[in-house]
């Protein structure tokens, strides 16, 4: 899955509203900025959902590995993504352990 090129992914803040009364008529301006409307609105949709992307078990699956490289796991790609998820979870409190008695058990 992409989040790049999305059709028909309206936009949140359609910048030709927020243009001057001028230009409100103007059908240039207006169409110039729905194209810019076109290209930024996957990127105010990540934005406006980043915190998302922080959360293992939110986060889209193709970006879990970089999610896990954050926190020191290699997670396989061959496990099922809810493993993977799992795994990103719980690598703080794993590291935690490290080095201690109950790390070593």
């Amino acid at each position: 899955m992409t989040r790049a090129a999305i059709p028909g992914l309206p936009s949140r803040y359609p910048i030709g509203e927020l243009l001057p009364a001028l230009y409100a008529d103007d059908d240039l301006a207006q169409r110039f900025t729905a194209g810019l409307d076109t290209v930024l609105a996957p990127v105010l949709s990540t934005l406006d959902n980043l915190p998302a992307y922080f959360d293992p078990s939110l986060a889209p699956p193709d970006f879990l590995p970089w999610l896990a490289s954050w926190v020191g796991v290699e997670a396989d790609p061959a496990w099922p993504v809810e493993l993977r998820r799992a795994v990103v979870a719980r690598a703080v409190e794993l590291h935690r352990w490290r080095g201690t008695r109950r790390g070593l058990v």
